[in-house]
């Protein structure tokens, strides 16, 4: 079993893992290099089933599932209710949430 992430996994984990590298700082460009960085590593490692949480790299787990994939989104929070005005990506400017909202909506429909 393997798995991609930016951390660190205790040695007797029974889980081989596959560095990301360091998180960017910026939200904005962990939203833009976390996805890249998955697909990269989903095209170049072979595995029989993929499992994903976070809601960037939602996009990713489509396309590993349109191209014949086993995936498992693991969701457990409303995320449209997190770009509201009150929600908890407060970080997503006002103007931009309406906008990430439907694009999210859109994205959550396909799977």
């Amino acid at each position: 079993m393997y798995l991609a992430a930016a951390g660190t996994i205790p040695g007797d984990a029974g889980v081989t893992l596959i560095p990301l590298g360091p998180v960017p700082h910026r939200r904005a460009r962990r939203f833009i290099s976390g996805p890249r960085k998955a697909l990269a590593l989903a095209r170049a490692v072979v595995a029989d089933l993929w499992h994903f949480h976070d809601p960037e790299l939602l996009p990713v787990a489509l396309k590993l599932a349109r191209s014949g994939h086993r995936v498992v989104w693991d969701a457990h929070e409303d995320y449209l209710a997190q770009f509201t005005e009150t929600g908890s990506k407060s970080w997503v400017p006002g103007l931009v949430r309406p906008a990430v909202r439907i694009g999210t909506r859109r994205l959550l429909a396909q799977g």
